[in-house]
C-alpha cells in the first residue's frame, strides 16, 4: 500500500476520474503477460469515497513468483491509497479478505 495526497483541481469527480486513469494505465502495462484477454475494472464503493481495482494471472509465473495480481486505488479521507496484492493458487480468501478490509480504511488526521 502507497498512500499519497490526492489533490486534483475539480473536485471529487475530478479525483475519481484522476484514480480510475492511473489504474487503468497500470492495468495496460499488465496485458501483455496476463492470462485474460478481457481485465476488467471493479469499482470499490467505500465510505470514503469511491475507487477502482483489476485482478489478472501471469500466463508464465517463474518458479516461486507469485501468479495472481491484483491492483487498484481508493480514497480514504485526504488520501489516495494505491494497493497490489500479489498471490498463489489457494490464496483467493485472502484476497477477498484484503479487499474487504481496504473498504473500510480511514485516514485519522493528527491533532
Amino acid at each position: 500500500m502507497t498512500p499519497a495526497w490526492e489533490e486534483v483541481p475539480g473536485g471529487p469527480a475530478a479525483e475519481e476520474r484522476s484514480m480510475r486513469e492511473q489504474v487503468e494505465k497500470y492495468l495496460e502495462g499488465v496485458k501483455p503477460g496476463a492470462v485474460e484477454k478481457q481485465i476488467d475494472l471493479v469499482r470499490i464503493e467505500s465510505p470514503p469515497g469511491p475507487g477502482f481495482y483489476f485482478s489478472a494471472t501471469d500466463q508464465a509465473p517463474r518458479p516461486g513468483d507469485y501468479k495472481f495480481l491484483t491492483h487498484g486505488m481508493f480514497k480514504a479521507g485526504g488520501l489516495a491509497v494505491s494497493f497490489t496484492i500479489l498471490s498463489r493458487d489457494g490464496q483467493a480468501q485472502i484476497v477477498r479478505d484484503v479487499l474487504a478490509m481496504l473498504k473500510t480504511a480511514k485516514h485519522i488526521a493528527k491533532q
